[in-house]
């Protein structure tokens, strides 16, 4: 999936905005990114090459989103709901 630097003051206010696919650096906060299936990924404990030239950003290691179990965010297990690489603005799957 080809992805989106979105550089709008909307997606930057409130990262709800974003779309699958879609990524944003936000001042103060680092890069964060909309996975292809929709959940959020803070991606601040990554290394984050952005290319300006071709406006895209590839991110190292492998992104991978996990929640709790229980779908409330407050307890349960942790378990994985998206794993892939963002390499030159593309998503993969892992």
């Amino acid at each position: 999936m080809k992805g989106v630097h979105r550089k709008d003051k909307a997606a930057v206010a409130d990262l709800l905005n974003l779309m699958p696919g879609d990524y944003v650096y936000v001042p103060g906060q680092g890069w964060h990114a909309c996975t292809p299936n929709g959940h959020l990924a803070n991606l601040s404990a990554h290394d984050c090459d952005y290319d300006k030239e071709s406006d895209t950003l590839t991110v190292a290691p492998s992104i991978s989103v996990k929640v709790h179990g229980d779908g409330d965010g407050l307890g349960g297990e942790l378990h994985e709901v998206y794993h892939g690489y963002l390499e030159r603005g593309v998503w993969r799957n892992a």
